[in-house]
């Protein structure tokens, strides 16, 4: 065996790995993921540089539930560091950033070295975030013949995080990941343009007005106008006992985790689109999917949404009521609602999801000097102008045209931003 592969081992081996080599990380995953689709090539690039002194391994979740519950592992992907048969560092769950995978492989005693790896061309745009909006955009970038290149940790953003999408035009009823890989293949067809899966984590403009991009896994790009589609976050409750829980019953993607719950008690926690999306999905592989909301009606503005959630029988309403905690041992157990529920303010479960909006992927933003409302969301004109020279921003980070977040309303920005960023450059040669 080549120890800078990757080697995918299963229940009956995880034990033997661990107490027979120095240093083991492990990698839970499922399938129709885009958290784990995002880590996956980090972590081929990582076994390659440290696998010659860590044994990288995979194990895929759905096939090894006993193994995971085992270990309190409720989340995907989630990384385990081993170092001599025990557990070290801190685990890491979710969208997973190179750097702290770094620092785990640190304090396995293990030296980091990183290459920079700088590409010297300037582009006519970069392009970051792979979602609609920046698919979009750099699809009519192509199209336009300006050279892009598109950074982003996620294909699809929001969108592959959804069950089913059933109000895109001309592709109806059809599933998130599936519509996001459609994306995908759409604007890399074109030879404008190149493809980066990473994150970006700095933007600095020089003198001469270039954009320089420096991403998680230390990749430097140019370009000479830039075009911000980061799209938004799960908003997190503020709940006694969920940043506890987190990875341990608690989760933001019912797509990336529902699976675990097949045959057990969930609760959903919102109101709107997302939360009754997640509900619909849950109720396929559950047994029960309490819907838990703080006002007696949906904020979902789909009305055939609402109707058919009213019409699955294992999904009970909890209207007018707020989770004040989450309790449990090593996992979640039971929530505490404000107000009785069938006799009781206590509702046993196996995992919550929460579903109560987004914000901003704002971060990145702050040392740019970007304009912002308080919300948080970039400021756009008609022309998805910011108010920074030769940055253009699209989708739902920014205030938008209206009020509305859909996959079509973040596509014509896309667009629209493409266009803008075209007759900057033109006007500036």
């Amino acid at each position: 065996m080549n120890k800078e592969e990757i080697i995918h081992i299963n229940k009956d081996e995880f034990y033997d790995i661990i107490k027979n080599n120095e240093n083991v990380i492990i990698d839970f995953y499922s399938t129709e993921c885009p958290p784990c689709e995002a880590l996956a090539e980090k972590y081929i690039e990582l076994s390659k540089r440290y696998g010659s002194k860590i044994l990288f391994t995979k194990i895929f979740r759905q096939e090894n539930k006993d193994l995971a519950m085992s270990l309190n592992v409720m989340s995907s992907p989630t990384l385990l560091f081993y170092k001599n048969g025990v557990e070290i560092g801190q685990r890491l769950l979710g969208y997973i950033n190179k750097e702290d995978i770094l620092k785990n492989i640190a304090l396995m005693g293990v030296e980091i070295k990183e290459d920079i790896v700088s590409n010297e061309k300037i582009f006519d745009t970069i392009i970051i975030g792979s979602g609609p909006a920046g698919a979009t955009a750099s699809i009519y970038a192509s199209r336009y013949n300006m050279s892009n290149v598109v950074i982003g940790g996620e294909i699809g953003g929001m969108v592959a995080k959804t069950h089913l999408v059933d109000n895109y035009p001309a592709l109806p009823n059809i599933e998130g990941s599936e519509l996001s890989q459609k994306l995908l293949q759409h604007f890399k067809k074109y030879d404008q343009c190149e493809h980066v899966m990473d994150v970006v984590k700095q933007i600095e403009k020089d003198d001469n007005g270039i954009f320089k991009i420096i991403t998680d896994g230390n990749r430097h790009y140019k370009g000479k106008s830039l075009i911000i589609a980061l799209g938004t976050e799960k908003r997190k409750a503020g709940i006694k006992g969920e940043s506890e829980f987190s990875g341990k019953g608690i989760s933001y993607c019912t797509i990336c985790d529902g699976m675990f719950y097949q045959d057990k008690v969930v609760a959903v926690l919102g109101a709107g689109d997302a939360a009754l999306t997640g509900a619909l999905h849950l109720s396929d592989v559950s047994t029960d999917v309490y819907l838990i909301y703080r006002k007696e009606e949906f904020s979902a503005k789909d009305e055939a949404l609402k109707e058919e959630v009213k019409k699955r029988h294992n999904i009970h309403l909890i209207s007018s009521s707020n989770v004040l905690e989450i309790q449990g041992s090593n996992i979640v157990e039971e929530i505490i609602l404000d107000k009785e529920y069938n006799g009781s303010n206590k509702l046993k479960i196996d995992g919550l999801f929460i579903e109560i909006g987004t914000i901003p992927n704002d971060a990145l933003l702050e040392k740019l000097g970007i304009e912002k409302n308080d919300s948080g969301f970039i400021k756009i004109d008609q022309n998805c102008k910011t108010n920074l020279e030769g940055v253009y921003a699209a989708g739902d980070i920014t205030t938008g045209f209206s009020d509305l977040k859909q996959i079509v309303v973040a596509e014509a920005m896309g667009a629209v931003s493409a266009t803008s960023a075209k007759k900057y450059i033109s006007q500036k040669k």
